[in-house]
């Protein structure tokens, strides 16, 4: 079985002397225009078909997204009300940065255990994936699949995320359902991590 490219053919026809000049010319093309968390977006799609549920809401909405690897992660950011679906199209892998937090209705039975299990406090935060605190998770975007690599990346609503490119920039797009309305996205400032207080909100 061939090794799977690890360039994008759509990076690869650009006929762009460098790496930010194809960038340039993708936001172009696309019509991509600066985005709040970092990067560039364009809204391809917005179902005319609604959820059902006596409002307007779209039953789900597409983007295209680039980010620049000279932008760093992009800032913290949650769909409190939405599943989304991150697709990879083109150049440097991608890695999404996901951190869980506990529900609340599991927030009495953790003081239990830790009632009853105070000396493996220090233990319990090591073991994140234990279910019992923050979870948190990683998942590589790109098309070398022996590496780790993935074509898709699934953020499930509520969950806190962050995305980086690995190379210059990568070109991805995401899907989400119901579709994307602005009251059910919580976008934190540049410094914030998962864990701090949430800043206020001006009135």
């Amino acid at each position: 079985m061939p090794t799977p490219p690890t360039n994008s053919t759509l990076a690869s026809t650009l006929a762009s002397p460098t790496a930010a000049a194809a960038a340039a010319e993708i936001i172009s093309l696309l019509n991509l225009e600066p985005y709040s968390e970092k990067g560039y977006l364009h809204e391809t799609f917005r179902d005319p078909i609604t959820t059902g549920t006596g409002s307007n809401r779209s039953a789900s909405t597409a983007i295209y997204y680039l980010l620049e690897g000279r932008a760093g992660y992009s800032l913290w950011h949650k769909v409190v009300d939405a599943a989304e679906v991150w697709h990879y199209y083109a150049s440097a892998p991608l890695t999404l940065e996901l951190v869980y937090e506990e529900e609340e209705g599991e927030e009495g039975e953790e003081e239990e255990e830790e009632e009853e299990e105070e000396e493996e406090e220090e233990e319990e935060e090591e073991e994140e994936e234990s279910g019992r605190g923050k979870k948190e998770e990683e998942i590589r975007l790109g098309v070398d699949l022996r590496a780790g690599e993935r074509p898709q990346g699934v953020v499930p609503r509520g969950v806190w995320q962050r995305a980086r490119c690995l190379g210059e920039w990568t070109l991805v797009g995401t899907t989400v359902a119901p579709g994307f309305e602005p009251s059910g996205f919580v976008l934190m400032p540049e410094g914030w991590q998962p864990g701090d207080p949430e800043p206020a909100k001006a009135e």
